[in-house]
């Protein structure tokens, strides 16, 4: 213990005497070790902590799938029929749930407000494995007829609009017209769907409200419909692949059965992975990345380490002399490596967590984010890199200094020369290792800044500035025919319209980039029938007549819906140029009949226009064969509302409010953006990953800059001497210029060239996050290339230039 104390103690003190140095390598390791840190508590929470449920390894997904039905969705929801029989006949779960995403309207109150809600199976909660905190979660029965007039809270709900009163259990809800009583208030946090993101349902917002879900009898007996994902707990002891097997053998006798063999199965998956999503790539590439920002500030500090052990030989030898042995003297230097570590690992910490709420606040929606924080696990991790920072800084430095020749150094015969070709080697090497790691990261930074590049180029098929965009949901008890929902979008619209500020306004069951997309099946009349698998399919979305003069899509050929394409007349159709061109290349679609299955019933349609191609999936998705029909003559509860406007979209959000609220005093509006938002928030996730790895990279550069640059000027510095004499015996100034330039040169291509090879594979891994560049591209790597031999030679060229300008005569004096 006397032998660590004082190790410690000698180690404060001697960085005290050099508070420069002590600074520099603090704060350099802070920025690692810090970057380090808040991206590893961000993956914590969504990668490797444990789901916020009852043993939640259990829990698992069950999808249908169909690859014959080509609609490049791996995973289906189930249909109830399926979901029942799944149900009774496995043998592999301890209780099977199923739920879908909706939205209540609340009108307790003065202001109508959206609630996002789910509506699921009584067995939902004990599923999951968790209770309610006040009250109780549904019981069996309560998701049958005449039974499940019952809702459970979330604890957000339950604080923000009643105020966390607890008298609120038993209290009765109007939720889109009918009444609910509040039985439970769930634990703050929870949050399912939202809380484990359930990729499939495009479900992003908060829940905060379930009730349960009854299937009446035609439901019950329908398989045709797919819209119930499927949550189960596995028994004790049953692993995933024996429930696969299970679940593979149910699916494919009720295809047999039931389907006549068209090819449907089921898929069994954890919920961790389900959750996971697509960002698992994401996360582990920015974990790889901060690694590579840590790496290198590990090589810097160890260089700075090397000069600093070298320079106090001295000091070593006198501790020789008087008895100290080598192994004291590597541990004294090691301590000081390591007081610097855990310093700057300290000063981390507090950059992770402001970085960690920047990042949060930059970053899409991702699962689980409400997680994301440093707790024990993160500052564990923390101190772990802190110390074994400490350890590889020091070590080498520390076992090169500590070789020393005791009469050399006393006689003080070792000047310049302090650094042996030892220590050139280890230095270099170390150059060399960060300029390799600083090329990797600014050529995958590069490639992600070509690719957002690329995705901002797209045309998109539509003009998106100046246009409002909002949400409603009109509901069943109160408009549960088709007119009556038509009179009320006719009657709203004609408001918009006339308000000061907007120039056409249109609803629609879609907008693009907002995930909203419908897809269909369809037949052209006149052309041999295909079996279901076989049918083409294409996006529908249903609009009123002024939609494509709101969203500035051209009409290239025929007419846009009229007024007079009501229910009552021919069944309409406008489609787009890539179905156009897809399904009638070499002849004019126009009047050719579709035949299109929509809530159960088939319905031909003329086509009557041609449209312009519309991005409508994300900017990254080709435009694919797309089909509108006129709202009145099918209507939608869900909606859209379209406004191009002649100023700032989203000053005219209230106005619009007030004009709805004039129709419907209980009508709720939400997701009130501008459709620039709207994309923005479509490629946000590239954005975020471009942001970052930039930054990362960015931070690298700047750290193997320094180092270059140290290194170079240490050598020269070392090598005074030298350099006098070489001047002395004839060598001119640009002799010495050329002298330095060419060793540091070197390095650098050596550094590139590893760099390079490291590159060519690691890159690979980024692929699925490209957009339209290869991860090799050529163009990216000679850019980066070329900018970081200028970068470095600049950085060698100032140390050389100074050391080209020496006086002879004083460089030999130089000791």
């Amino acid at each position: 213990m006397n032998f660590f104390t004082s190790n410690v103690r000698n180690g404060v003190r001697n960085l005290i005497k050099a508070p420069s140095f002590t600074l520099f390598a603090i704060l350099t390791l802070a920025l690692g070790i810090g970057v380090n840190t808040a991206i590893f508590s961000v993956a914590h929470a969504i990668l490797f902590r444990s789901l916020p449920f009852s043993d939640p390894d259990a829990i698992v997904m069950v999808w249908e799938n169909n690859p014959r039905l080509k609609l490049g969705i791996e995973k289906l929801p189930a249909s109830a029929a399926d979901f029942i029989d799944w149900r009774e006949q496995n043998k592999s779960f301890q209780d099977m749930s199923t739920f879908t995403t909706f939205s209540f309207s609340l009108t307790d109150g003065d202001i109508p407000e959206k609630i996002d809600a789910v509506t699921c199976s009584a067995s939902f909660f004990s599923v999951l494995g968790t209770p309610a905190a006040r009250g109780r979660v549904f019981a069996p029965g309560e998701d049958t007829a005449g039974n499940n007039h019952v809702a459970v809270i979330s604890d957000s709900l339950w604080r923000r609009r009643f105020a966390a009163d607890p008298s609120v259990l038993g209290r009765s809800l109007t939720l889109t017209g009918e009444k609910y009583t509040v039985i439970g208030i769930m634990p703050p946090g929870f949050d399912f769907p939202q809380n484990a993101s359930v990729p499939d349902l495009g479900f992003t917002t908060q829940t905060e409200l379930w009730v349960p879900l009854v299937f009446d009898e035609a439901t019950a007996k329908d398989r045709r419909s797919l819209g119930y994902p499927v949550i189960a707990r596995l028994k004790p002891g049953v692993t995933l692949p024996q429930a696969q097997a299970d679940m593979s053998a149910i699916a494919a006798n009720i295809d047999q059965q039931y389907k006549k063999s068209a090819g449907f199965g089921a898929t069994v998956m954890e919920l961790r992975e389900q959750v996971v999503g697509d960002y698992r790539l994401a996360l582990l590439v920015l974990l790889g990345t901060a690694a590579f920002v840590l790496v290198i500030a590990c090589s810097n500090i160890a260089n700075l380490l090397l000069v600093w052990f070298l320079a106090r030989q001295k000091e070593f030898a006198v501790r020789t002399a008087l008895g100290a042995s080598r192994t004291h003297l590597i541990w004294q230097m090691l301590t000081e490596s390591i007081i610097l570590a855990l310093v700057g690992g300290a000063v981390g910490v507090l950059l992770a967590k402001v970085g960690t709420t920047v990042l949060l606040a930059l970053s899409p929606d991702i699962p689980r984010v409400n997680e994301v924080g440093l707790n024990g696990w993160v500052l564990g991790f923390a101190f772990i890199i802190s110390l074994l920072t400490g350890v590889l800084t020091g070590l080498i430095p520390a076992l090169q200094a500590s070789i020393t020749d005791l009469n050399s150094v006393l006689k003080e015969e070792v000047r310049g020369g302090t650094f042996g070709r030892s220590s050139r080697r280890i230095r270099n090497l170390l150059t060399v290792s960060q300029v390799g790691l600083t090329l990797v990261l600014l050529i995958g930074s590069g490639l992600l800044i070509r690719s957002f590049w690329l995705l901002q180029q797209v045309k998109l098929g539509f003009n998106p500035n100046q246009m409002l965009t909002m949400q409603m949901a009109l509901p069943s008890y109160k408009y549960p025919e088709p007119a009556q929902r038509a009179v009320l979008i006719d009657q709203l619209l004609q408001r918009l319209s006339a308000l000061p500020g907007i120039d056409s306004a249109a609803v629609t069951t879609s907008i693009p980039m907002s995930g909203s997309d419908t897809k269909t099946s369809f037949e052209i009349a006149g052309r041999p029938p295909l079996a279901s698998q076989n049918k083409p399919v294409g996006n529908i979305t249903v609009a009123s007549p002024e939609f494509f003069k709101a969203m500035e899509v051209p009409l290239l050929s025929g007419r846009a819906f009229a007024k007079q394409d009501t229910d009552n007349v021919t069944q309409v159709a406008i489609i787009n140029q890539t179905m156009a061109k897809n399904f009638w290349p070499n002849e004019d679609p126009l009047g050719a009949r579709l035949t299109m299955t929509l809530e159960g019933g088939k319905i031909q349609r003329e086509i009557v226009g041609i449209v312009g191609d519309v991005r409508s999936e994300s900017l990254s998705a080709d435009p694919k064969p797309a089909i509108y029909i006129p709202y009145a003559q099918k209507s939608f509860e869900l909606i859209y509302l379209a406004m191009r406007t002649k100023s700032d979209p989203l000053s005219l959000a209230s106005s619009v409010r007030k004009e709805i609220l004039a129709v419907d005093h209980d009508q709720p509006v939400y997701d009130v953006k501008s459709m620039n938002q709207v994309i923005r928030d479509s490629s946000a996730k590239q954005n975020f990953n471009m942001l970052l790895l930039t930054i990362f990279a960015a931070l690298a550069l700047i750290l193997a800059i320094i180092g270059v640059y140290g290194v170079v000027a240490s050598s020269t510095s070392q090598r005074t001497h030298e350099i006098g004499i070489r001047m002395a015996l004839g060598a001119k100034r640009s002799d010495i210029l050329k002298l330095f330039l060419r060793q540091g040169l070197i390095l650098i291509l050596i550094g590139i060239a590893l760099g390079l090879i490291a590159a060519f594979g690691l890159t690979r891994i980024m692929a699925s996050l490209l957009y339209r560049i290869k991860a090799n591209d050529p163009g990216t790597f000679i850019l980066v290339i070329l900018s970081l031999m200028i970068v470095f030679f600049v950085a060698i060229l100032i140390p050389a230039w100074k050391a080209a300008k020496l006086e002879p005569m004083g460089a030999l004096r130089e000791q």
